[in-house]
C-alpha cells in the first residue's frame, strides 16, 4: 500500500513537470520579445493552474496519506517494543520474588530469585529419582 502511494506521487510529479515544461515551452505562450500578450497569459494561467495544480494538489494528498502510514506503523513499532520490554520487567521482578525452601539436609537453608529454580529443579530430580525407586 505504501509502495503504491509512492509510485503513484512520482508517478504523478513526473506527469506534472511534463506538462510544465510542455506548457512552458509551446510555441504558442513562448514569446522572445518582451511584450506580453494578456489573453496568452490567462490562457496559459488558467491551464496551469486548472491541470498542474490539481496534479501537484493529488502529489500533496497522496504524500499526506502515506506519512500518515508511516506514523501508524511506527506507532505499532514502538507499542510492541514498550509491551516486549514491559513483560521482560514483569519477568525480572517474578524471578525476584521466586522462594524455594530446602528439600534435603544438605541444601542450603532458602533460596531466592535464580537460585530457586536451580533448588526446584534439583528437588525435581529427586523426587523423580524416589517416585521410580518406590515403582521398581
Amino acid at each position: 500500500m505504501k509502495k503504491t502511494i509512492l509510485v503513484l506521487a512520482s508517478f504523478f510529479m513526473l506527469f506534472g513537470v511534463l506538462i510544465f515544461f510542455v506548457i512552458a515551452f509551446n510555441e504558442n505562450f513562448l514569446n522572445t520579445f518582451l511584450d506580453i500578450d494578456g489573453d496568452a497569459a490567462a490562457n496559459v494561467g488558467s491551464f496551469f493552474g486548472g491541470i498542474v495544480g490539481a496534479i501537484f494538489s493529488l502529489i500533496g494528498v497522496l504524500l499526506v496519506i502515506y506519512s500518515i502510514l508511516l506514523i501508524n506503523d511506527e506507532t505499532q513499532k514502538n507499542n510492541v517494543r514498550e509491551y516486549f520490554f514491559k513483560m521482560l520487567d514483569y519477568y525480572k521482578e517474578d524471578v525476584r520474588a521466586l522462594s524455594f525452601g530446602r528439600f534435603k539436609e544438605s541444601s542450603p537453608g532458602r533460596a531466592e530469585g535464580k537460585q530457586a529454580i536451580s533448588h526446584f529443579r534439583e528437588n525435581l530430580k529427586e523426587n523423580y529419582k524416589l517416585v521410580n525407586n518406590i515403582i521398581k
